[in-house]
């Protein structure tokens, strides 16, 4: 089995790698994990494949799937600040990327398994307390909004049989390791983060809120 996985250099996406590396009893064994991302990920494993590129190559991503591809994770994304600070960028790789990577599945023409990353950003605005996939979606941010239209066009790819999707509305995640990042919920993990590292507490007024986060317990993250 081959996967691609792309955003594999950042922090979920060589995670994912490693845990599909170690360990795949539901799927099978992995004869080649692709990573496609401008970093590699630091991850020794024969069967790992770094591709130095992103999601606008359209070249590159057309050479990827020349050879049957049977999983892709696709988690490449311009973060929430970044987009609000740069549209261009975000629609450039949110929304262009992401259209991108499903024309080459489409023309690989062997229906593989696409998962997409997608954002609790996608809901916006104040949430019920019970949140399913009944839930009005409101984004209020050009990040939430392409990741609602990276939705959409998933599902018709999949609903015109191009490939088989599972997209994942992705909350917070905390404790993210290394510096601060672009997201407009960074902070969320610089208030943990920072004073474990030895930084001095974090002291901040905030408006009272409710965060949606996620973490890996368990093991030390490198930096």
């Amino acid at each position: 089995m081959r996967i691609l996985v792309t955003g594999g250099g950042g922090f979920l996406g060589r995670k994912l790698i490693a845990a599909l590396l170690a360990d795949t009893p539901d799927l099978g064994p992995i004869s080649q994990a692709i990573s496609l991302d401008r970093v590699a990920p630091p991850i020794e494993d024969a069967r790992l494949s770094a591709k130095i590129g992103d999601i606008s190559d359209r070249v590159l991503l057309a050479a990827l799937f020349a050879e049957k591809i049977d999983i892709v994770w696709h988690l490449a994304a311009a973060v929430s600040g970044e987009c609000e600070a740069d549209l261009d960028l975000g629609l450039t790789v949110n929304l262009q990327g992401t259209l991108n990577l499903l024309q080459a599945a489409r023309a690989a023409g062997n229906t593989p398994r696409f998962v997409f990353a997608s954002s609790v950003a996608a809901f916006g605005g104040d949430l019920p307390d019970k949140v399913d996939d009944d839930t009005v979606i409101t984004p209020a941010s050009s990040y939430g909004s392409q990741k609602v239209v990276g939705e959409i066009l998933v599902k018709d790819f999949a609903r015109r049989g191009s490939i088989d999707s599972r997209s994942l509305r992705l909350p917070t995640v905390v404790m993210r390791p290394g510096k601060p990042n672009k997201a407009a919920s960074s902070f969320v993990s610089g208030i943990l983060r920072e004073p474990l590292s030895g930084q001095g507490p974090a002291s901040a007024r905030f408006r009272p809120t409710a965060r949606w986060p996620s973490s890996r317990l368990g093991g030390r993250s490198p930096a």
